[in-house]
């Protein structure tokens, strides 16, 4: 649980105007995408771990935090790998996403 509200409330500073001198536009539009999927990400987390929170001993709410966790993670990889592609980098540790 500790590790979730982490993840929720690590800010994330981005400065777009530096960003685009740094990434040509397909790096921009990969990296534009990886931030779109983060936020959902979070926001699933977000929901089932206040859920957890309110209801620790319900039954499921700890296995429903950890399937949505599960599901969503693979899409925010999958546009991690893409990014890192842009890049020129590879990411063997995200197994199990094709670009």
């Amino acid at each position: 649980m500790k590790r979730a509200n982490h993840l929720i409330s690590y800010p994330m500073p981005l400065d777009v105007e530096k960003l685009g001198a740094l990434l040509n536009r397909r790096q921009t539009d990969t990296f534009f995408r990886l931030l779109a999927a983060r936020r959902v990400y979070i926001q699933v987390l977000t929901t089932r771990a206040l859920d957890l929170d309110a209801l620790p001993r319900r039954p499921g709410v700890f296995v429903r935090f950890i399937s949505v966790a599960q599901l969503n993670v693979s899409e925010l990889n999958e546009n991690l790998k893409l990014f890192a592609l842009t890049l020129g980098l590879s990411t063997p540790e995200l197994k199990g996403s094709n670009p």
